[in-house]
């Protein structure tokens, strides 16, 4: 599958996954409901929407190219969904990576079942964390993480090891929010920029919020970000860090309400009815403030 034919069915809409879609919301689902106030139902079928996963995917193709036939890796693979889907209508070899200790039995057991329910092996849903990957070096053409480095404990390590395990010209994409924007997608609500915990725990807790989750966050922002790929060099080159990607959503609104984003579709919206879309984009770009960090990197 190309960008020519994303319109087609895909293999994963033709299953049935009622009871998946029971297990998701009544465990991430409800967790979100109590965070952002979507109700668990609508998150579980956005996550296990497989149309979402060509969403991702057209921006990967931007620069990877033909994906049939590479070699992927998904750090934080979830509830399988995007590994399905690559197998399955793009050919691609994908594997993913999720932990299976607290907090994470529930997505790890699901992926599995849902490999069985598409005829892959649940053993391509490997356990492991990001900063220690069980992958032998220059394993994967490509790697690819979406709101995951966020969640981890050491993002730096993350991305070095994600250095390891790519082959020389492979590529990476890395998907994560920007604290230093107005926006956290979790709890669905504005985010003053460089905000720290304590405060940020004191706004969340102000707004009705579970303050507890975030303890869970590392507040990475564009600055980090750029700090850590200078590390990586010259083994990394950076490619993009997703500024006229976000200055498209921005200006063309053509983005999915998947989640809480629906809230910032309806003020994007407003922006572009208004006429102050691209003004508005260019001042967030300009102050680093864009959202989400859409990192592509090739190792050298």
């Amino acid at each position: 599958m190309t960008l020519n034919n994303v319109g087609k069915p895909l293999q994963l809409e033709q299953l049935d996954l009622d009871d998946l879609y029971a297990d998701v919301a009544a465990s991430y689902g409800a967790l979100f409901e109590r965070l952002n106030r979507i109700p668990a139902q609508k998150h579980a079928q956005d996550v296990l929407n497989p149309r979402k996963v060509v969403e991702k995917l057209v921006v990967l193709e931007r620069f990877a190219g033909d994906l049939q036939g590479q070699t992927l890796l998904e750090i934080g693979s979830g509830y399988g969904v995007f590994v399905a889907v690559t197998r399955l209508d793009y050919g691609m070899h994908s594997f993913g990576l999720e932990p299976g200790g607290a907090g994470y039995t529930s997505s790890l057991a699901v992926s599995r079942r849902l490999m069985e329910r598409c005829s892959l092996a649940p053993q391509i849903i490997v356990e492991g964390v990001g900063e220690q990957m069980p992958f032998q070096p220059e394993s994967f053409d490509l790697v690819y993480s979406t709101h995951v480095l966020e969640h981890v404990q050491n993002p730096r390590k993350v991305l070095h090891e994600t250095v390891r395990v790519l082959r020389p010209g492979g590529l990476a994409q890395i998907v994560v929010p920007n604290y230093g924007s107005f926006w956290d997608g979790h709890y669905g609500m504005f985010w003053p920029p460089y905000i720290s915990h304590r405060f940020a725990r004191i706004l969340v807790r102000l707004a009705g919020r579970d303050p507890a989750f975030v303890d869970t966050l590392q507040l990475i922002t564009l600055r980090h970000m750029r700090t850590w790929m200078k590390q990586l060099q010259p083994q990394a080159e950076v490619l993009d860090w997703g500024e006229q990607l976000f200055h498209e959503r921005m200006t063309g609104g053509r983005f999915t309400s998947w989640a809480a984003v629906g809230r910032v579709k309806r003020l994007v919206d407003l922006a572009r009815r208004l006429g102050v879309a691209h003004a508005v984009s260019w001042v967030l770009r300009r102050c680093d403030a864009i959202t989400p960090i859409v990192l592509t990197f090739r190792k050298r």
